[in-house]
């Protein structure tokens, strides 16, 4: 078959799964709600789409669904294909098969939120009072069994100290879009989207924490003129926070003692939430000592030393970004001993990629 097909959706209250044809290559992928059952979504294909965008531009093949697609997705993976197009000129914008979902009534329900444990996520949880769920995904191919495990009972804790719900759900759906799409600059929000439409429940706003400040925007996989556009007729997707550096998130926590507390940005660890020794621990932890908050950010079991700061690799445009911030807040404060180490690893990534 010559194209991306995706089948009916097979749905029993907890899980949805499909089988997408891909070119013809068949897979079968499917999300779990860890947490209770979840309300049918009313158009399965608000689902599935978001995701089946990505092997169709980098194939260059159209896409097919069999379940309803609602009227404002449909048109929003239009606008999504367009952009990620500008971005990325080896994508291409492919047409769209599938039926139009029904309208009708539909309750609402106050937003929900994406959740990582991370900063940019702790900051908006913690600036938004409205928000009624906390959405967090349990990636089946990715995340090591230890972090699960040590996630699953920092998001318990933190959804009893703080009285809001905590969505968990599995799923291998970043299967469909990891050969044909970067995970940091293109395809995470779209797995994630996919997983807010089955959850959902209602008609609500989904708040998605930014990444980057209006400052320091680059192409990304969520991004204030992306995000808007991966709506439904049910879910509203709201990037929230982009006129906020990391840092000044981070002074924005510094006295929300139980988030400090179940503070986790670290994706390389494979027996806890934080190493504490990789570029985003390390950084983070400068900022939150730059703020008298370390102490209390009890996530973080390493010491931080000049050494440390001295030892870290920036990668990448966004994470010297990220390194500017905090320097520029440790010259700010007076900190010479840490502007100086910060300085030191911008210089050694500025030569290197001169």
């Amino acid at each position: 078959m010559r194209g991306i097909h995706v089948g009916r959706t097979r749905f029993d209250g907890r899980r949805a799964e499909v089988d997408v044809d891909v070119a013809g290559k068949r897979m079968t992928i499917g999300m779990t709600s860890l947490t209770g059952r979840v309300r049918r979504p009313r158009a399965f294909g608000d689902v599935w789409l978001p995701l089946a965008i990505f092997p169709a531009m980098r194939l260059g093949l159209p896409i097919t669904l069999e379940d309803p697609v609602s009227p404002v997705r449909r048109h929003g993976m239009r606008e999504v294909q367009r952009l990620l197009a500008v971005w990325d000129p080896e994508l291409q914008v492919q047409p769209i098969d599938a039926p139009v979902a029904a309208r009708g009534w539909r309750r609402t329900a106050p937003p929900m939120q994406l959740m990582t444990g991370g900063v940019d996520s702790a900051h908006a949880f913690h600036a938004r009072p409205e928000v009624a769920d906390l959405l967090y995904l349990h990636d089946l191919d990715h995340e090591p069994a230890a972090v699960r495990a040590e996630v699953t009972t920092m998001l318990a804790s933190l959804e009893s100290e703080t009285g809001r719900r905590v969505r968990r759900v599995e799923s291998d759906a970043r299967r469909l879009v990891e050969p044909y799409g970067e995970w940091g600059t293109q395809t995470h929000l779209a797995v994630l989207v996919a997983t807010a439409s089955l959850v959902a429940g209602a008609r609500r706003r989904l708040h998605v924490p930014s990444t980057l400040p209006y400052g320091a925007l680059v192409p990304w996989g969520s991004h204030p003129m992306l995000d808007p556009l991966y709506s439904s007729d049910d879910v509203a997707v709201v990037h929230v926070d982009a006129h906020l550096t990391r840092f000044e998130k981070v002074r924005g926590l510094r006295d929300a003692d139980v988030l400090l507390r179940h503070l986790r940005v670290c994706y390389r660890s494979q027996d806890s939430l934080n190493c504490g020794r990789c570029e985003k621990c390390v950084r983070t932890m400068v900022a939150l000592d730059l703020v008298g908050a370390l102490p209390r950010a009890t996530a973080f079991t390493e010491p931080l030393t000049i050494d440390a700061i001295l030892a870290l690799d920036v990668h990448d445009d966004v994470q010297r970004a990220f390194e500017a911030d905090v320097h520029a807040a440790a010259v700010a404060a007076g900190r010479t001993d840490v502007a100086d180490a910060i300085a030191t690893v911008l210089a050694r990534y500025d030569e290197r990629a001169a």
